[in-house]
C-alpha cells in the first residue's frame, strides 16, 4: 500500500486535531461561555454537564480549568474566606450598599429559610454546597473566566480582566435578586475570582461560595443574623 501525500498530512501528529482547531477558535470560545453562563442562570447544575461537553469538544481537560488535584489545604482556605467574607459582607459592604439600593424580597423565606427552619436548613445545605459552590464556579470561574482569558493570550492582564468581566456577568445572572442582591453578587464574584487566580485552583472558590451560602442559611435559621444587624443596626438586610 502506497501513503499519499494526503494521507501523510492528516496523520502527521504535529498537527493540531479537530478538537484543538474548534476549541481555540474565537467564536467557539464565545458561543460556548455565553451557553455556559445562560445555563448557569437558569440552574446551576444544568451547567455541569455541559462544561465537560465542551471541554471535550474543545480537547481541554479539567486541568485547563485550574481544576488541579484537591488538597486539604484548599478546603481551610475556602472557610477561612467563606467566614470573612461573611463578616465583611454583614458588617460592611450589604449596609453600604443598602443605602443606595433597593432590596428585592428575600430568596431565603421563599426556599423556606427562616429562624427556627431547621429542615429547611438540611435541605438546602447540600444543595448549596453541589449547585453554587461546584455548579456556579464550575461555569463561572473554572469555564468562562479560563476560557476568556485563553481567547486573550492567558496572561496576567487577560486573567484578571476577564475575572472582572466574569464577576459582572455572575451578578447579572442574580437579577431575580434586585439591584442590591446584583451588587452583593458582583461583589462575591470579583472575591472568589481573585481567589482562584491568586490560589491557582478552582478549589478554593468552590469551597468557599458553598460554605458562604451554608453560613448565611446558618445565620438566618439560627438567629445569627439578627445579632449582626444589632452589631450594624443601620443595615436593612
Amino acid at each position: 500500500m502506497t501513503l499519499t501525500t494526503d494521507t501523510v498530512r492528516h496523520a502527521d501528529p504535529a498537527r493540531p486535531g479537530w478538537r484543538r482547531r474548534l476549541g481555540a477558535h474565537p467564536a467557539w470560545i464565545v458561543i460556548s461561555v455565553i451557553l455556559v453562563l445562560g445555563l448557569m442562570t437558569l440552574q446551576p447544575l444544568l451547567a455541569i454537564p455541559f462544561v465537560f461537553l465542551f471541554l471535550w469538544l474543545s480537547g481541554a481537560t479539567l486541568k485547563d480549568l485550574r481544576l488541579r488535584p484537591f488538597r486539604a489545604r484548599d478546603l481551610l482556605v475556602g472557610v477561612a474566606v467563606a467566614a470573612a467574607l461573611q463578616l465583611i459582607n454583614r458588617l460592611a459592604l450589604l449596609p453600604l450598599l443598602a443605602e443606595f439600593l433597593p432590596a428585592a424580597p428575600s430568596t431565603a423565606a421563599a426556599m423556606g429559610l427562616v429562624p427556627g427552619a431547621w429542615t429547611a436548613f438540611l435541605v438546602f445545605a447540600p444543595i448549596a454546597l453541589i449547585s453554587a459552590g461546584f455548579g456556579e464556579e464550575l461555569a463561572a470561574r473554572g469555564y468562562a473566566m479560563t476560557r476568556l482569558s485563553a481567547l486573550f493570550g492567558d496572561g496576567v492582564a487577560a486573567r484578571w480582566a476577564m475575572m472582572v468581566l466574569v464577576a459582572v456577568v455572575f451578578g447579572l445572572a442574580h437579577f431575580y435578586q434586585g439591584a442590591l442582591g446584583t451588587a452583593h453578587a458582583v461583589a462575591m464574584g470579583v472575591a472568589l475570582g481573585a481567589l482562584t487566580l491568586i490560589r491557582g485552583s478552582l478549589w478554593a472558590s468552590i469551597a468557599a461560595h458553598g460554605i458562604y451560602n451554608v453560613l448565611t442559611a446558618l445565620l438566618i435559621v439560627s438567629g445569627g443574623l439578627e445579632l449582626l444587624k444589632r452589631l450594624a443596626p443601620w443595615s436593612a438586610l
